[in-house]
């Protein structure tokens, strides 16, 4: 779609990563690789990445849960060029990944203070469904329930 390509994510594609801050929020330390490699291996995750340039757009991800699949976003550095081809294939790739998976609740949980947090759960069809202490701190919950 427009230049992009969708592919089974990797751990490694953390590295590309950027922050809230805009710098590189990616794998810093060896316990940060662990726990994103186990929810790349033991979810289910892909990567969008620019197809001439191999610019990372967005890594999602869905990590199962007790009753529901956690869903998670990373962004990378050609989000911002990139941005809607790169949600629209992304959202149409987690329809694709829930029509099999269905019934079943996502939930994310963002940062209270992440706007682009919130639009991006947002524009995935997700809703706000209050807040929940995490190992974090507090977050904000937004829910999807696919039939």
């Amino acid at each position: 779609m427009e230049g992009l390509t969708l592919q089974p994510a990797s751990p490694f594609d953390f590295a590309d990563v950027v922050g809230d801050d805009g710098w590189g929020g990616g794998v810093h330390r060896r316990r940060d690789f662990g726990r994103y490699a186990r929810q790349v291996s033991e979810g289910v995750a892909l990567t969008v990445r620019e197809a001439e340039t191999g610019r990372l757009a967005l890594v999602v991800g869905i990590w199962p849960e007790e009753g529901y699949g956690e869903v998670w976003f990373g962004a990378g550095p050609a989000l911002r060029d990139r941005l809607l081809p790169t949600l629209r294939l992304a959202r149409g790739a987690l329809a694709e990944v829930m029509a099999e998976a269905a019934p079943m609740e996502l939930r994310c949980f963002i940062h209270p203070d992440s706007v682009a947090g919130a639009r991006l759960a947002s524009w995935f069809g997700f809703s706000a469904a209050g807040t929940r202490a995490t190992r974090w701190g507090e977050a904000a919950v937004f829910s999807r329930r696919y039939p």
